[in-house]
């Protein structure tokens, strides 16, 4: 009797264990399918009362567990949708990730990020995804996926960027990360992870790295380094100030890392020239010190570059600060000015002996036009004097005239006298001689004032074209002056112009 009865209390134990173990997988497979756990128990009135307060503590346990789960699943959600990040996940076959029978899993959120709407425009396959990622990118990151999932050690993350063409044809770019479930040999079973939109990140990234790039372009292209300092606010001008000097500052005085020109004042302070520290330390003092900020920090300056020799350099600065006007932080630029001094230097010297030149040639001018004047004075002499000649020689032709007729006269009475001397006969002899010979003396006179004259007109001809020839002279002498002094004229114009050149160009040089 006892031992049957032993059997049957076996026999109910077995059953209410049985019952109790169907009840929790009721519970548990609907929580897996994401059901109320009670609802799934259904009534348990027709249960012992050890079995109902099991299977009511376990409800109640489930229920807990459920809502647990629906507040972790809308927070994990949330926080998906506020970090724009969207899940995946796939099932590998026999370890391959390239397995056709392998299954993907896009949650929705993946698709919102593509532009897709749901499982039909964008199914649960590899090729969804594959066939969109960007020419450049493909094969790289299908490369990495791959190493990833066939690394049996699991030390190969899949951790990767690439490009991803949305459903509007636009591309899109994502940072992608996973993980993978192994079996002991490491095969991967499954591989679950998670996109994240990056476009607007890379576009300010890439607009960052556009923007620095085409700031050290300028920056080489000027010759202009930078620097910064952060303001000691007890002590601004000799407190606990920190200082960035630029590769490009190092570079410009022979440097080459921060340790042999560290990021504190003295490396820059100790090589100013003796001559030019005071002032250059006073000037940076008063800029930051201006609590106005009226005060600028502009100051050209010589410092001692690493091999010795020193150089100019240019500064320039402007300081944040706070209401207050006290400074926060002063960012600055050096250019080397050395060449363009040196160029200024060169460019002085040729326009001081260029307009020496210009000077002497004035001069040289000067002396042609004074002795152009006295040639055309000396003209204007031999032209007076040459007309007075040909005035001289018209007069001394009317007496020639005038000889020629007291010849003409002459021989007149000489024939007239000689007739008187025959009709006289013996008397008239001696009146005869002296009749004969006044007309000889009347013949002479006519043939000298007939060959004065021939000499005196081809002395007035001379005289004629001696002063036609001082005319025409004067004439071109005086053309010459005025071409001179014109020339005068322009090379003083010449040398105003050049002065003003070079000031322009020095002025756009500064």
């Amino acid at each position: 009797m006892l031992a049957i009865k032993k059997m049957r209390q076996e026999v109910n134990e077995n059953l209410v264990a049985d019952e109790l173990l169907a009840g929790i997988n009721e519970v548990l497979n609907a929580v897996k399918a994401g059901k109320d756990p009670i609802a799934a128990t259904g009534d348990l009135s027709g249960h012992s009362p050890a079995l109902r307060s099991a299977m009511e503590l376990i409800n109640e346990i489930a229920l807990h567990m459920h809502k647990e789960f629906e507040y972790m699943e809308a927070k994990l959600k949330l926080i998906i949708r506020a970090s724009n990040i969207a899940l995946w996940d796939m099932k590998i076959v026999d370890g391959d990730p390239v397995n056709p029978s392998n299954t993907f899993h896009w949650s929705n959120e993946f698709r919102y990020l593509l532009g897709y709407s749901n499982e039909i425009d964008f199914p649960n396959i590899l090729c969804s995804w594959s066939d969109k990622l960007h020419p450049e990118d493909k094969k790289r990151t299908l490369d990495s996926f791959a190493r990833h999932i066939l690394d049996r050690s699991g030390r190969t993350p899949y951790d990767i960027e690439y490009r991803v063409q949305k459903k509007n044809g636009d591309y899109a770019y994502f940072h992608a990360f996973g993980t993978t479930i192994r079996d002991k040999q490491g095969h991967a079973l499954k591989v679950a992870g998670a996109v994240q939109d990056i476009t607007e990140a890379k576009k300010t990234e890439i607009e960052k790295i556009t923007t620095d790039l085409r700031l050290t372009l300028l920056q080489k292209s000027i010759h202009v380094a930078l620097w910064d300092m952060v303001v000691d606010p007890s002590d601004p001008v000799g407190g606990d100030n920190c200082f960035w000097w630029s590769s490009d500052f190092r570079n410009v005085l022979g440097f080459n890392d921060e340790r042999d020109f560290p990021n504190v004042l003295c490396s820059w302070s100790d090589r100013l020239h003796p001559e030019d520290k005071e002032r250059t330390l006073n000037a940076f003092a008063r800029h930051i010190m201006d609590k106005t900020g009226m005060t600028p920090y502009n100051v050209e300056y010589r410092v001692k570059r690493k091999t010795g020799e020193y150089i100019w350099l240019k500064a320039d600065g402007t300081t944040l600060r706070d209401k207050n006007g006290m400074p926060l932080r002063v960012v600055g630029s050096i250019e080397n000015i050395t060449d363009k001094l040196n160029e200024k230097t060169i460019l002085d010297n040729h326009v001081e002996m260029f307009s020496k030149a210009i000077d002497g040639m004035t001069h040289q001018i000067e002396a042609i036009i004074k002795a152009t004047a006295g040639v055309a004075n000396a003209q204007a002499s031999n032209l007076s004097i040459s007309v007075e000649s040909e005035k001289n020689a018209a007069e001394t032709t009317s007496i020639i005239l005038a000889m020629q007729n007291v010849a003409s006269q002459s021989n007149v009475l000489g024939i007239n006298a000689s007739i008187e001397a025959a009709r006289a006969g013996h008397l008239g002899k001696g009146f005869a001689v002296v009749s004969e010979e006044v007309r000889k003396l009347a013949l002479n006179s006519k043939i000298s004032a007939d060959q004065i004259e021939s000499k005196v007109k081809s002395v007035q001809n001379s005289t004629k074209q001696i002063s036609e020839a001082i005319k025409e002279t004067d004439v071109l002498v005086n053309t010459q002056k005025d071409i001179i002094a014109k020339l005068k004229e322009d090379l003083i114009k010449v040398n105003s112009m050049y002065g003003e050149l070079v000031k322009m160009i020095v002025g756009k040089a500064k």
